[in-house]
């Protein structure tokens, strides 16, 4: 069922119409890259001892959930390519962000038919009654589901290190289907960072150091793109011309 599931969405992101950026002629994302894990994994708990009370577990999205399904959907080359120069944030990455965001929901949406079809049942955190962005923070995160799925490691510029590279967008299913978990290969939030520092210098926003990436001033500056791209916004800078940008550093996996 798996391996089914994975071509299902491999093939439907690679031949969606909607795929192909205008002004680039070249696919948004790459096909997703899958990690699974087990929906009563510790790791659940310590979560909502750091997001807060309110941070769904993922019986909150489905009751009798068995397993969380994490997604990254890896940034195009060229788009990489054409954000990384100087300046604007990229075309592509702005419609990969909106349009793109579409056809990653529509993706979510074609696997949960078919988990239902298999007889199982299926759900995204986003429709769960308890879902809600407060101050820009979500009651389910994306990047940290990923993180306990197994699917990579936090890096400086918070963004989630997988083995497809740090430069793509992330989502997350729960379903009640007894899926294969995934191994962990980490054993530290971020452990496949090498802090070399390159994304330190990427952020337009001065929002990364050393020490880590502060939220307000990358969320202020992602504000002002929305204004000045709407109704697309972005940056993504410090996810580009990076060791990290396609790969985990060290490994050409």
């Amino acid at each position: 069922m798996m391996e089914s599931l994975q071509k299902l969405a491999e093939a439907f992101v690679t031949g969606h119409p909607g795929m192909q950026v205008p002004e680039l002629g070249v696919p948004a994302f790459l096909p997703p890259l899958w990690a699974v894990g087990a929906a009563d994994d510790a790791m659940w708990a310590d979560l909502r001892g750091q997001l807060g009370a309110g941070a769904l577990m993922p019986g909150d999205v489905l009751p009798g959930a068995a397993r969380v399904i994490s997604l990254f959907f890896p940034y195009s080359p060229e788009v990489c390519s054409q954000n990384a120069a100087p300046g604007e944030t990229g075309f592509g990455w702005l419609y990969g962000r909106i349009e793109g965001h579409a056809i990653m929901d529509q993706t979510c949406g074609l696997l949960t038919a078919a988990l239902c079809d298999y007889g199982f049942s299926a759900a995204r955190p986003e429709e769960a009654a308890g879902f809600a962005v407060v101050d820009d923070i979500a009651t389910w995160s994306h990047r940290h589901a990923g993180y306990i799925c197994g699917m990579g490691t936090f890096g400086l510029s918070a963004g989630l290190i997988t083995r497809a590279g740090v430069a793509g967008r992330l989502a997350s299913l729960v379903t009640d289907a007894p899926l294969p978990v995934t191994l962990r290969e980490y054993d530290r939030y971020d452990q496949w960072c090498t802090r070399c520092g390159a994304c330190i210098a990427r952020c337009p926003a001065r929002a990364i150091s050393p020490g880590g990436k502060a939220h307000p001033p990358c969320a202020d500056f992602v504000g002002e793109t929305a204004r000045k791209y709407a109704p697309r916004y972005g940056c993504g800078k410090c996810q580009v011309a990076l060791p990290c940008t396609h790969r985990r550093p060290g490994k050409g996996d």
